[in-house]
């Protein structure tokens, strides 16, 4: 450099994507002279711009209460995809033919505190409790998020469907037909059982 003259050094920091918000990064520069004799020396501090997103994801496909089994399980995931921590307050709501308890903490309305770029499990089982006996039945479950100004809602589906019949006595001098197979719907991998009769019965 000149004497009486100024010289400048760009620089283009990055930092990694996953860097988190509340982590400094210092930065220290020094300058030397041709002999290698420090002439100074200055640092300074390099933040990540916080960046809040936060999901809630539930299950996405059909959850059943299967015959003579009045009982599901199904999990809550609180996911933070920014560089900020997030406490998220959960809240889940059954309807009035559900019970929900949490799998190791019972509570239903939690304030759950996930790192960045990481999430956050929650267990819960589904009693059906309803007093009026149905072969089929829906029933729903609501599950609503709040976090940094942003507040998300989700609904779990569950079906109930029972295997049980009253018997019955065939007389088999009359035509009578009996069908048993599987069942399965449009867009849908599972198999459910059905009987199918057809006939006079005494």
């Amino acid at each position: 450099i000149p004497p009486l003259d100024t010289g400048s050094l760009p620089f283009s920091i990055r930092l990694p994507s996953e860097a988190r918000a509340e982590v400094e990064h210092v930065m220290v520069f020094q300058a030397f002279s041709e002999k290698n004799k420090l002439l100074f020396e200055e640092s300074f501090i390099v933040e990540a711009q916080p960046y809040h997103k936060w999901d809630l994801v539930v299950p996405d496909q059909r959850f059943y209460f299967y015959p003579r089994m009045n009982k599901a399980d199904f999990e809550v995931v609180v996911r933070n995809l920014g560089n900020t921590p997030e406490t998220v307050h959960v809240e889940v709501k059954p309807d009035k033919k559900l019970t929900v308890e949490g799998i190791g903490e019972p509570e239903l309305i939690r304030n759950i505190t996930v790192p960045p770029n990481s999430d956050s499990v929650l267990h819960f089982t589904a009693s059906y409790i309803y007093d009026r006996e149905r072969i089929f039945d829906i029933s729903r479950i609501q599950v609503i998020g709040t976090g940094h100004g942003q507040t998300l809602f989700r609904a779990i589906i569950l079906e109930k469907y029972d295997d049980t019949y009253s018997p019955v006595h065939v007389n088999r001098n009359l035509p009578h037909e009996t069908e048993v197979g599987l069942r399965t719907f449009t867009r849908n991998d599972e198999f459910l059982p059905y009987i199918k009769a057809r006939g006079l019965a005494d």
